[in-house]
């Protein structure tokens, strides 16, 4: 897979794994990540990473509203990537139950005690 399609692959990946907690739902998500960690967990450079996200928004795959991403391509890049959801049919009922949250856009936030 070339850079392009690692970042890509990277970022479908969080998405997916955001929506099982039910934070992120849809393709607007927040990436709590800096690009030199972006880079370290694709094996790019932060420079690298820099420059495929503006071409990423320049062509009108991705809008970034820090320190949210927006797909805006997600099934072409799903086709593009050959992306399977790993975490679609992931069993939850483990998870803590939840507090009273406020939701705020596609994240959510828990109101403190």
């Amino acid at each position: 897979m070339d850079a392009s399609g690692k970042l890509k692959f990277w970022l479908l990946q969080l998405r997916s794994r955001l929506e099982v907690a039910n934070v992120g739902l849809g393709n607007r998500f927040q990436v709590p990540f800096s690009q030199v960690e972006i880079g370290q967990a694709v094996g790019l450079t932060s420079i690298y990473v820099n420059k495929l996200l503006r071409r990423f928004v320049e062509n009108g795959d991705i809008e970034i509203e820090r320190p949210y991403v927006r797909l805006l391509k997600r099934d072409e890049w799903e086709n593009d990537c050959e992306f399977v959801n790993a975490f679609v049919d992931m069993d939850t009922s483990w998870f803590p139950p939840a507090i009273e949250t406020e939701t705020t856009g596609s994240a959510e936030l828990v109101k403190p005690a």
